[in-house]
């Protein structure tokens, strides 16, 4: 007597899900919207407490007489002064950089197609600005906090540069299905707010 044929289950019915091919470069997004957020906010932080620890920018000490005129001599005080410059690129880099870093991060978390190509290009572009500015730091005037703290912000984003490019890699050898986030030409909207308002 022949036993009728038991059908067999599904190699995802087992119970175990398997694991994205992308996982790491989901990873590096976490990473990058945690780094991108703290470098955006303590570069906020650090400029508002910038009078308590640096005396050349202490309140009071702005001379508010010079006229809209000015500017070709503001700029060739900038150019006298390479560490104004310096400063000045890490915190407007920082700013929007840290920004940028969080954006593409979640874009990587959210298998975003293009969103590994904008955090290695992001994090590649903050290291090359990073290092020019670390050099108008030390060769111009500024305070040991500066210099500090701009040494472990290039540290951080230097550290970020495995990561998006490990992330680019994968995610070009398994990209992400481009209709992710499409919806099907049949599906009822109406009827799935219904669905979830009980």
């Amino acid at each position: 007597m022949t036993q009728p044929n038991t059908p067999q289950p599904a190699p995802n019915d087992s119970g175990t899900t398997t694991p994205s091919p992308r996982a790491f470069a989901q990873g590096t997004g976490i990473v990058l919207q945690t780094v991108g957020v703290i470098l955006f906010l303590s570069t906020c932080c650090v400029c508002t407490s910038a009078g308590l620890w640096d005396p050349a920018v202490m309140p009071g000490t702005i001379d508010f007489s010079a006229n809209d005129t000015d500017g070709p001599t503001r700029l060739a005080d900038l150019r006298s002064d390479p560490g104004k410059v310096g400063l000045m690129l890490t915190v407007v880099s920082m700013t929007v950089g840290g920004l940028a870093l969080a954006v593409f991060g979640l874009g990587l978390q959210s298998d975003k197609p293009r969103a590994s190509c904008g955090a290695t290009v992001t994090v590649i572009v903050l290291v090359i600005v990073l290092i020019a500015a670390g050099v108008a730091l030390w060769r111009g005037e500024s305070s040991i906090t500066v210099r500090v703290w701009h040494a472990v912000l290039t540290a951080i984003t230097a550290l970020l540069v495995p990561f998006v490019l490990t992330s680019l890699k994968q995610v070009s050898m398994h990209p992400p299905p481009s209709e992710l986030d499409v919806l099907p030409p049949d599906f009822d909207v109406d009827a799935f707010k219904e669905h979830h308002r009980r």
